[in-house]
């Protein structure tokens, strides 16, 4: 299993489709920032052609009902925990997600909001931050046996 994982579109939607086309996900999971964006993705790009997931941010508004401000999700051997990362205080730390995450049982915790790529570890949790898709910047996620492979990846590449 594929999966496309970005944050912070803020407006730049054709960034999340060019970013579909060329990694053909099974799954796409979103962290906030742009929802109506990624909605329009969903519903036009996307086409049904794959699983959604999805989280709001600080600077999406919160008529989208069926969004949350977090989630679980259970993905091969492994649980992500997802959010945006700003009720977290991520801009200084992953300590609190990760002791977020961890609470929910989740070894992964996934979010955005820094628009930095990042990767670290706190309480046996390990955080990824694919970065903002306005830069072109994402992760892929590939399920495969025993533990997610994550890569760090941008349109230029």
């Amino acid at each position: 299993m594929k999966i496309l994982v970005c944050s912070d579109i803020h407006g730049s939607g054709l960034f999340l489709e060019k970013a579909y086309l060329k990694e053909k996900p099974d799954s796409v999971w979103f962290l906030g920032d742009g929802i109506a964006d990624f909605i329009h993705a969903r519903d036009y790009i996307f086409d049904g052609g794959c699983d959604t997931r999805a989280v709001l941010g600080n600077c999406d508004s919160g008529w989208y009902g069926e969004y949350l401000l977090e989630q679980t999700v259970k993905a091969g051997n492994s649980s992500f925990y997802l959010a945006h990362g700003h009720r977290h205080n991520v801009r200084n730390g992953i300590k609190d997600i990760c002791i977020e995450a961890s609470a929910y049982g989740c070894g992964y915790a996934l979010f955005g909001h820094t628009h930095c790529q990042e990767r670290g570890s706190y309480f046996g949790v390990t955080a990824l931050n694919p970065g903002t898709v306005t830069r072109g910047d994402y992760l892929i996620i590939v399920l495969a046996g025993g533990k997610p492979e994550f890569t760090f990846k941008n349109l230029a590449d």
